[in-house]
């Protein structure tokens, strides 16, 4: 799920970029908040990928922790395979 966000956010079109990062950050906040991904190490990898798709720092701080925390708010369930 990590690496599908990220690669998501770095193939966003101009334009769409903020919208996509902010999806990817409320899909991963719901895995974040089912204690499957760690809020770190899933922040830094959005940002990463935020950066380098062209997103000024601000931005992305204010994107990252806003879609990961409503994210968080609605934690998915996870049925074991």
């Amino acid at each position: 799920a990590l690496r599908a966000e990220v690669a998501h956010v770095l193939t966003a079109e101009p334009g769409s970029r903020n919208h996509s990062l902010n999806a990817a950050a409320y899909s991963l906040g719901q895995l974040v908040g089912a204690g499957i991904l760690p809020d770190e190490m899933t922040a830094a990898a959005l940002t990463r990928a935020a950066r380098a798709a062209g997103l000024e720092d601000r931005e992305i701080r204010a994107t990252v922790r806003s879609g990961l925390t409503a994210g968080a708010r609605r934690p998915r369930t996870v049925r074991p395979a």
